[in-house]
């Protein structure tokens, strides 16, 4: 779960990008915060976030008598696992369940739930980010300040764009093809979905790499930091001469 507390902090990263920007009440009043306040309130929406998440799987996804029951032979042509066996653990989907009464597929409103609250949370945090870049953007093209700054803002902004590019392809569009399409078509995605969820993991993992990457006062600081740990304490330099 706090492996995906790294889209709250991209989002972070675009509220205070907006806070040094834009002129506006929003910086008049954060003006006199100090970081204390800045941490507060990261940490309140983490919790609160962390929370909705939680109490939002907690309707569905876990093992259940149901998922149980269901016909276990896919899995284990696909994984060599027995689903139906009460010690294996597993995350299950069920947007439908069947009504053996009337034969028919009924909507799992736990299931429905828990989609809603995953989508709201991801989208709040994708909301917050496009928001934000719509102010920046505008206030780039009509600051008044040097063109050194202005440069350096921009570079800032771009690298924070390419930055919120790579969650896009990795982890918002595959989270949604595994809880919308399922939904939409009534087609199990079966191992695709296991794929596109491990895809969902690699914004988290390259994160600090592009920062050092696209941001050279960063990487030139890191590369310094580097040498510097791995450069001897004492360099003997040795010359040799011939004796004619």
């Amino acid at each position: 779960m706090t492996y995906y507390e790294t889209f709250n902090v991209l989002a972070f990263h675009f509220v205070y990008r907006f806070r040094v920007i834009v002129q506006g009440k929003f910086q008049e009043l954060t003006a006199n915060w100090k970081l204390g306040h800045w941490l507060t309130i990261a940490i309140i929406f983490t919790i609160c976030h962390t929370t909705l998440l939680l109490w939002g799987i907690s309707f569905s996804s876990l093992t259940n008598e149901y998922s149980l029951s269901l016909d276990p032979t896919m899995y284990i042509d696909l994984y060599g696992v027995n689903t139906s066996d009460p010690t294996v653990g597993y995350v299950v989907i069920e947007f439908r369940r069947l009504n053996e009464a009337t034969g028919l597929e009924n909507y799992h409103y736990g299931t429905l739930l828990t989609f809603a609250i995953c989508i709201g949370m991801f989208g709040v945090s994708a909301t917050m980010m496009v928001v934000c870049s719509a102010f920046i953007i505008e206030a780039l093209q009509s600051i008044k300040v040097s063109t050194a700054k202005k440069n350096q803002q921009r570079m800032l902004f771009r690298a924070l764009l390419i930055q919120s590019l790579i969650p896009c392809i990795f982890s918002y569009i595959p989270l949604c093809i595994i809880w919308l399409f399922p939904l939409m078509t009534g087609v199990a995605l079966g191992a695709l979905g296991n794929l596109l969820t491990m895809t969902s993991t690699v914004f988290p993992s390259v994160d600090a790499i592009i920062i050092i990457w696209f941001i050279p006062a960063y990487k030139n600081a890191v590369k310094m930091w580097i040498l510097n740990k791995i450069r001897p304490l004492d360099l003997v330099i040795v010359s040799s001469y011939s004796m004619s």
